[in-house]
């Protein structure tokens, strides 16, 4: 596809946010392997199920790290032709790009305020956006409408 000239893109280094989740998963990796190594600092809170918690904590600092490696993956590309970016489908499947025209697309829906759903006659793509959000979908939302082409 001729895709012209980029209009906007959502594409970021991310190093904010991969700062904001590496910061969150080491205060859950910390407060996890301290609630195993003494749990009396957890009796307080509930003996019996201390281990619990520290598993919670482990699954959140799991957590952290993959959305810090993860979370600037997906992006769009707004161009004059059409969109261009990156979704992941589901964990097991990985990351799929694509490649649409403004034909093609039925719908941009946006569902929260870093998720776009790009919805084209042969797919459902959902975008993590972390800039550019709103110009991405207002030139999006203009542009399948014919304004300008």
């Amino acid at each position: 596809m001729e895709k012209g000239k980029l209009l906007v893109s959502t594409r970021t280094n991310g190093w904010g946010k991969k700062i904001f989740f590496l910061l969150g998963a080491l205060i859950c990796a910390f407060a996890g392997s301290n609630s195993l190594s003494h749990p009396e600092f957890f009796f307080q809170f509930s003996w019996s199920n201390y281990k619990i918690i520290a598993y919670l904590f482990a699954i959140c600092c799991m957590l952290g790290f993959g959305f810090s490696l993860g979370a600037v993956l997906s992006y769009c590309e707004v161009y004059e032709h059409g969109v261009v970016g990156r979704t992941q489908i589901t964990f097991r499947h990985g990351w799929q790009k694509f490649d649409v025209r403004y034909s093609d697309i039925l719908n941009v829906t946006e569902s929260g305020p870093m998720v776009l759903t790009i919805t084209a006659q042969y797919g459902k793509y959902t975008v993590y956006t972390f800039s550019n959000h709103e110009a991405a979908l207002q030139e999006i939302r203009t542009r399948m409408k014919g304004g300008a082409a």
